[in-house]
């Protein structure tokens, strides 16, 4: 997400008042959502949105697991190192996409 992108989100979900209005209008999205920058979700000037309590499920492995083998081609021993760690939101019914193209 674009530093352009970052402060417009945080201008509709942090702003007391609703950005833009000339009556000086509550802001009805205050409080109600929380800005999370993830590249990974990326689609140019899209941007998403998520509900309170998504739904997080956290994958962690714990301990790398190392394993080492020697290849006799290059004549050197090879290590290993492999874990698993992440998060992935396992209810998109909170989750809104917004300013997508439609392809």
């Amino acid at each position: 997400m674009g530093a352009d992108l970052r402060n417009t989100a945080r201008q509709i979900l942090e702003s007391e008042k609703l950005p833009g209005s000339a009556n000086n209008d509550t802001n009805p999205n205050r409080g109600d959502f929380e800005l999370v920058v993830w590249d990974e979700l990326d689609l140019d000037d899209a941007w998403w949105i998520l509900g309170q309590d998504p739904g997080l499920t956290i994958v962690d492995s714990g301990m790398p697991v190392i394993t080492s083998y020697f290849d006799e081609a290059s004549r050197s021993v090879v290590m290993q190192a492999k874990m698993m760690f992440g998060a992935a939101v396992d209810d998109w019914r909170k989750a809104l996409l917004a300013n997508a193209a439609a392809s």
